[in-house]
């Protein structure tokens, strides 16, 4: 009997080593979109996914309450990070097999979530709180400069879209009501603010950097309803303004020069008013939106106006305003374009050594003929060195940085980054500078 006790035991082991292994291989893949809503098939709240080529949805999870329009992914922890409301407040995980977790049920109810793909997921609360999640589930404030205080942004409105960039290490929070904040009084009106924080994510280090745009021609009030990453180094904002009337609601934000630019507008139809998520597709070279009053996603390409292409028909049972619409950016290259955004975009642009020391190459390439500039800025944005600039920046170009800024003062050590910006779109590149 001893034996064969041993058998069962080494056989229930190799299955059980069997299941794990199959489940731990479940993944998120780049490219890949996911959709968290409040009315899902039986109209319940769920997490969806959205096959980027196809526009197939399917469901992931059914979530057992109500959610709040919040949704990141988090690398790290390779899960997607959602809400619930205030009632039944905590931070959600849901992993890639459908299977749901709330592990910090007493944190309160995140307004806006961000990952930076460290560990860390920045979190905004009521109050003008910010805190952060570590890498060992520690729950912080999200410290000043100092390090002695938590940060404050000094503004009374809720920053429900936050998004971490990690070309210039800086969070960018955004809304559409934020009267309370002084640097963008209007609050009918959408408003961007980044942060520039340390090198271990734990300090805002630099002072905000904001930028308003009125998107609407009206007078309606502009809300920010969904962020991610935008061809060329920018960063993917959509904008609703309910208002059927055709508006710019997609917006391309450069993270360093803090500059808008419109990728597409969609209007005039009857749901226009209803895009209430959206972000752009490195799959498909579009941006997709979701129409919630004609249960619909809408793919749009770089300058397009109007109605788009409908890549997906949610069914009837596909309601509900409260939404977000995310893309996995997980760096391991499995994603497959099908509709690239522009053929003559940047193809390169690297920094080696980095970390450096004394100097630094920066080697690029601009594929198709026109101007070009080539620059360096610190943390804030701040232009600290042109390496090149005008017509014969065509082709695979080399620079030099040696530290130091255009009056010949050598910098210090720190973060900085590189900006490559040309007629097919801008690149951008962290560097760091050692003593």
């Amino acid at each position: 009997m001893k034996p064969m006790r041993i058998a069962e035991a080494a056989r229930i082991f190799a299955l059980t080593f069997l299941a794990i292994t199959a489940a731990e291989a479940s993944t998120f893949h780049d490219g890949d979109l996911y959709l968290v809503t409040n009315g899902y098939q039986s109209f319940g709240p769920a997490v969806a996914r959205i096959d980027p080529a196809t526009g197939q949805d399917s469901l992931v999870v059914d979530l057992p309450w109500n959610i709040r329009a919040v949704l990141s992914y988090c690398p790290y922890r390779d899960r997607l990070l959602t809400s619930t409301p205030a009632t039944l407040g905590g931070l959600s995980f849901v992993d890639a097999d459908g299977n749901w977790s709330q592990p910090f049920p007493s944190l309160g109810t995140p307004y806006g979530i961000a990952a930076r793909g460290d560990g860390i997921v920045y979190l905004f609360q009521l109050g003008d709180t910010f805190r952060y999640l570590d890498a060992q589930d520690g729950i912080h404030d999200l410290m000043d400069s100092t390090g002695t205080a938590p940060f404050q942004l000094g503004a009374t409105g809720i920053w429900d879209e936050l998004f971490y960039d990690p070309s210039t290490n800086s969070l960018f929070v955004a809304n559409g009501d934020n009267s309370g904040y002084a640097a963008c009084a209007d609050g009918t009106q959408s408003c961007f603010v980044k942060l520039p924080l340390s090198a271990d994510g734990t300090r805002v280090v630099g002072e905000p950097v904001s930028v308003q745009e009125d998107i609407s021609s009206g007078t309606f009030e502009d809300d920010v309803v969904g962020s991610g990453l935008g061809p060329g180094g920018t960063l993917a904002f959509t904008v609703d303004t309910n208002s059927n009337n055709r508006e710019p609601r997609m917006q391309l934000l450069d993270p360093v020069g803090m500059t808008l630019s419109t990728f597409a507008s969609n209007g005039f139809f009857v749901g226009a008013a209803a895009t209430c998520a959206g972000t752009y597709s490195s799959v498909r070279g579009q941006w997709v939106i979701r129409d919630y009053l004609n249960n619909v996603l809408r793919a749009f390409s770089p300058g397009e106006v109007g109605n788009g292409t409908v890549i997906s028909n949610l069914g009837p049972g596909f309601t509900g305003s409260l939404t977000r619409l995310v893309e996995i950016v997980r760096g391991d290259s499995s994603a497959t374009a099908v509709a690239p955004v522009d053929a003559r975009r940047l193809l390169e642009l690297q920094v080696a050594p980095n970390p450096f020391g004394g100097a630094t190459t920066v080697s690029y390439d601009v594929p198709d003929a026109g101007s070009a500039r080539l620059t360096v800025h610190d943390v804030t944005g701040r232009l600290i060195r042109t390496l090149g600039e005008g017509t014969p920046l065509f082709g695979r170009q080399v620079s030099t940085w040696n530290g130091r800024d255009d009056r010949g003062r050598r910098v210090p050590a720190g973060v900085y980054f590189v900006r490559l910006r040309s007629t097919e779109g801008t690149l951008t590149r962290r560097m760091v500078r050692l003593r």
